[in-house]
């Protein structure tokens, strides 16, 4: 009798365990299911977020060439059709002040101050005309066009300023000059309004394989990188990122305590940044 209840206690104690291991396999399967449910669901997101990124991409670098052709045909207008006006208008009031009589001093004066605002709106227009399109850029080069940026940063700011270029004109694309110049108005830019330095230093520098660009001052110097910084929405360092990515390089600000300055680093792959071969021997 008791054989009986032993053997029918063990096979209670085989079929207990039978179903919890059944229960387990099934719960481990369902786990396995769920898992590569998962799985599936983040390869999904993932290949849509890149593909959301890739769009937004496309679409900012399509809406910075919409804007950069838009500037520069409002500066082709600016310098012909106000350039034309402004022209016309000193020829007339040369003209007036040549026929007016020797003894009348006060309209002489008058159209005095009248050639004196018109010069000083013509320097404006230039100046305006420079900021939306470099004319130097298209006509002489990156690097005068840098120059003529960097004395009139240094000039506003009274600051004092160093350059290292190469010796030759480095035969930059038009994608890599206009989006080194605008990096570099707008770091210059935050120098002059936020830095409070005394001292800036913008260098060039190209290998065999990069194009090395930095701009360093000994301002107030920034807490965190330029990351931070642009996820606290400084959107002119998330443009100056974004001009350097649609090349391919890379952009870093050096992070630095307070009162230590900050330094702008980009470098652009050569085979990006530089003219085919074939196009500069054709230019």
């Amino acid at each position: 009798m008791k054989r009986w209840i032993t053997t029918a206690a063990t096979l209670a104690n085989v079929l207990l365990i039978g179903g919890a291991a059944r229960m387990v396999y099934k719960d481990v399967q369902r786990r396995t299911r769920k898992t590569a449910e998962l799985a599936d669901q983040a390869q999904r997101l993932e290949r849509e977020i890149d593909a959301r990124t890739r769009e937004l991409v496309e679409l900012t670098t399509h809406l910075q060439s919409v804007a950069e052709r838009e500037k520069a045909s409002l500066a082709r207008e600016l310098h012909d059709e106000l350039g034309g006006l402004m022209v016309g208008a000193r020829m007339d009031i040369s003209w007036a002040e040549q026929h007016l009589r020797p003894d009348d001093v006060e309209m002489r004066q008058r159209l005095a101050r009248v050639q004196q605002n018109l010069s000083a709106g013509i320097d404006l227009k230039r100046r305006i005309i420079e900021e939306l399109r470099p004319t130097l850029l298209d006509n002489v080069g990156f690097i005068a066009a840098l120059r003529w940026l960097f004395k009139e940063t240094c000039g506003r700011g009274g600051l004092h300023c160093s350059e290292y270029f190469p010796d030759e004109e480095p035969k930059l694309s038009a994608d890599a000059a206009i989006a080194l110049f605008r990096i570099a108005q707008e770091a210059f830019a935050n120098i002059n309004q936020h830095a409070r330095a005394k001292a800036v230093d913008v260098s060039l520098d190209i290998d065999e394989d990069t194009v090395v660009f930095r701009v360093t001052d000994d301002g107030e110097g920034i807490a965190g990188d330029g990351d931070a910084m642009a996820a606290k929405g400084t959107h002119g360092l998330a443009a100056m990122r974004h001009r350097v990515r649609a090349l391919g390089g890379t952009f870093e600000i050096a992070a630095s305590p307070p009162g230590r300055g900050t330094a702008l680093t980009v470098r652009i792959p050569t085979v990006r940044a530089l003219r085919p071969v074939a196009e500069t021997e054709a230019l």
